[in-house]
This record gives C-alpha cells, sequence and structure tokens, in this order.
C-alpha cells in the first residue's frame, strides 16, 4: 500500500511475531490448563446439581411412604383398639350367657340356643385374642404393605446416604 511504501517497507511484508515458539507453547498449555480445571469446576457443580436433585427426590419418596406407613400404623392402633373392645364386650357377654344357663328357671330350648349363643362367642373370642397375640389386626394386604413401606423405607434411607457421601466427596473436589 501506499502508506507502506512511504515508510520503506514492502506492502507484502507483515510484522512478525516476537514471541519465542517456547512462550506459545507454554501460554497454550496454560490455556489448556485453565480449560480443564474450568471444566472440571463445571462438571463439579453439575455433579452437586444433579445429586443435589436426587437427595431431593429421595427424600420426598421417603416422606410419602413414612407418611403411607404411619396411616397404616394408625389404622392398626384403631384396629387393635377395636378389637379389644370386642373382646371386653365378648367376655362381658359369655359371663351374662353362662349366668342365665346356670340359673335354671329356662326351658331347656333356650337353654340349648343360650349355649349357641355361647360357643358363637367363644369361637370369636378365641379369634380375635389369636390375632391381637400375633398383631395381625389389619387385613392380610395390608399387614404385606406395612413390610414392604418399612423396606422401601430403608432402600431410600441407604441411598439417600450413599448420595450425602457423593456430595461431600464432589464438594472436595
Amino acid at each position: 500500500s501506499e502508506g507502506n511504501a512511504i515508510r520503506g517497507t514492502p506492502s507484502s511484508s507483515r510484522p512478525t511475531s516476537a514471541v519465542p515458539s517456547a512462550d506459545v507453547d507454554a501460554l497454550r498449555e496454560l490455556i489448556d490448563a485453565e480449560t480443564s480445571r474450568a471444566l472440571r469446576r463445571r462438571e463439579g457443580e453439575e455433579e452437586l446439581a444433579r445429586l443435589g436433585a436426587k437427595r431431593t427426590q429421595l427424600a420426598r419418596d421417603r416422606d410419602e411412604c413414612v407418611k403411607e406407613r404411619d396411616q397404616l400404623a394408625l389404622k392398626r392402633e384403631r384396629a387393635r383398639a377395636q378389637m379389644d373392645a370386642e373382646r371386653a364386650a365378648l367376655t362381658r357377654v359369655l359371663d351374662s350367657l353362662d349366668d342365665a344357663v346356670d340359673a335354671g328357671d329356662i326351658t331347656p330350648g333356650k337353654v340349648a340356643e343360650l349355649r349357641d349363643r355361647r360357643h358363637a362367642a367363644a369361637n370369636r373370642l378365641v379369634t380375635l385374642e389369636a390375632a391381637l397375640e400375633t398383631n395381625r389386626v389389619l387385613p392380610v394386604d395390608d399387614e404385606r404393605l406395612l413390610r414392604e413401606l418399612d423396606d422401601r423405607i430403608d432402600g431410600v434411607e441407604a441411598d439417600l446416604e450413599y448420595v450425602a457421601e457423593a456430595q461431600a466427596e464432589a464438594a472436595a473436589d
């Protein structure tokens, strides 16, 4: 160009870099190292965010299971209380039926009827006492669900511990 011709430099020549090749390589390594460090930091942040979301979901799952288990446990306690009340009522009925049969001032047909009622009440009492003794006061499906919920809660809590450890490791990195 005309400006270069005036200064006395040929127009096709460009200024050459004054930086030696070793300095360019060192600068390239520095940039690569900083880029790698920034990528690792970004990956660590993403891992922490992923683990935080997983922990939140696991905590939500655990809370839902605990709530459902607690509802079943409350249902069990109510059933137990109802069975206890029924057992007390059956005991009173059996006592009154025994007193009526022992009174002796009733007809033989009435005695047979009272003994049949006493036998039915006694069978129900045995069934109630067995259920109370074995703590099987809920329907079989509810008992099974209660055990499954306990197992699921244990599993979720183990997962939460694992995620907490992974978060601590990711935060340390």
